[in-house]
């Protein structure tokens, strides 16, 4: 923050969240300058609360937002009646007490009245500037979550929250430090938006890439023919195409009991779950069991330059093919994949190519997997093996080039990220001064 000037003086806060604050600040617990109340869920199972609602109602989730600028939904008269929601107004904060993930202890600033669930704490300052008490509890979210334990069931309270120090200022410095910072985080947050556009655009690019090398070959002057399949189009005139089944050996793995310690522990043989699919080339093992655990259970041997397919899996992960690097076990949710005459590689990059295609071969709900019948129905270019490893080598190098330039973007994304947090972090407790600063609107 060497860009900024510190205050001309400084005390001890003798608050450990705040440090060191300007001489004219003070602190105090939030209890002493705010309202708090949390809000209600109207019974889900009667549609007539739900149903062509007109009041904004908010659940946890609604924090991601941070400047929350739209409701998860609305409710009728009626449901806001009949449960313990409450009127939240504009300019207020609200605290996530629970939540899924990173959700609890998250802070986001109302900007139209609305009403929220039990979940979520509302507070509201009297006397003090709400903008720069957002920024304040958003630069303390890993001490505010930290008054609960981490454990995703063991919630915030009302009264953990009453108990969060807040520094003590004359208004319009709060004032000025909140729109500073309302200027800096948009500036920061739409380079960082730009960078994750970059990234989707690459991510584009990389499957146009390989669609085209596995479809299309590398030769785009052969003449062409329809494949009469339509996950492959037209294909150049010497390929052909035979469903999965007739190339390759398929068959699951297993999970060996986790309640038994001695099947996992110090274990030497490597054993995969269905989120190893995520490294697409697989370099490291889930985890290792031992050999009393492979004998005692269905885990099988997959040898490396063998294909897996998650046949189920949390998220984007279903359907998602991946390429094994060393010998290993898996779990039932994964499809090994063994071809005997055709170039693993490229069948690799090919089942990459048609993760919407082989997704869609079971419906879209989460507890729908696909199974081996499915995987042994996907249809397959075949061709001279030597092409389709001249297209294995082309992809190899060419999304490694590709590859490389996200990740040079996720790390400029996460610099930016990091000099934000630390920016308000900065403002808020005083270690720079920007009672100066203009304002370009």
């Amino acid at each position: 923050m060497g860009k900024y000037a510190a205050y001309p003086a400084y005390k001890d806060s003798r608050v450990e969240w705040l440090g060191n604050i300007p001489e004219h600040w003070d602190s105090v617990a939030l209890r002493w300058i705010s309202k708090r109340y949390s809000g209600g869920t109207p019974d889900k199972k009667n549609d007539d609360y739900w149903y062509e609602g007109t009041i904004p109602w908010l659940n946890s989730g609604a924090v991601n937002q941070q400047v929350i600028t739209k409701p998860s939904t609305y409710i009728t008269i009626e449901a806001f009646k009949n449960s313990s929601a409450k009127w939240v107004p504009k300019d207020a904060v609200l605290i996530a007490l629970a939540g899924q993930g990173k959700t609890k202890g998250m802070a986001a600033f109302t900007t139209f009245p609305t009403t929220c669930n039990q979940s979520m704490a509302a507070v509201i300052f009297e006397g003090y500037d709400a903008k720069f008490m957002f920024w304040w509890l958003t630069s303390q979210y890993k001490n505010i979550r930290g008054l609960a334990s981490d454990d995703a069931r063991d919630g915030l309270n009302l009264e953990m929250i009453g108990s969060i120090p807040c520094p003590i200022l004359d208004k319009s410095e709060q004032q000025q430090i909140a729109r500073f910072l309302d200027e800096k985080t948009a500036h920061l947050d739409k380079l960082i938006g730009q960078k994750q556009q970059m990234i989707v655009l690459l991510n584009e690019k990389r499957m146009a890439l390989i669609t085209q090398a596995v479809t299309k070959g590398l030769d785009l002057t052969v003449p062409m023919k329809d494949s009469g399949v339509e996950w492959l189009g037209d294909i150049p005139e010497h390929w052909d195409s035979v469903a999965l089944r007739w190339i390759s050996k398929r068959y699951s793995g297993g999970t060996p009991n986790k309640k038994n310690d001695d099947y996992w522990y110090e274990g030497t043989i490597p054993w995969l779950n269905s989120g190893a699919v995520n490294q697409q080339v697989i370099t490291k093992p889930s985890a290792y069991i031992t050999i009393e655990a492979f004998k005692n259970s269905s885990a099988k041997w997959i040898l490396e330059n063998a294909v897996l397919i998650a046949l189920a899996g949390q998220g984007k992960t279903k359907g998602m093919a991946a390429y094994t690097t060393f010998s290993t076990t898996c779990n039932q949710s994964m499809a090994a994949v063994v071809f005997e005459e055709y170039n693993p590689k490229f069948m690799f990059w090919w089942l990459t190519s048609q993760y919407k295609n082989i997704r869609g071969l079971a419906s879209d709900d989460a507890r729908d997997g696909l199974n081996l019948e499915m995987i042994g129905s996907i249809p397959c270019p075949i061709f001279d093996t030597n092409e389709q490893q001249q297209i294995a080598n082309f992809l190899d190098t060419e999304t490694q080039k590709i590859d490389d330039m996200i990740k040079t973007v996720k790390q400029a994304i996460a610099t930016l990220q990091e000099y934000r947090t630390a920016l308000i972090t900065a403002a808020v407790t005083g270690k720079i001064d920007v009672r100066g600063f203009k304002l370009s609107t």
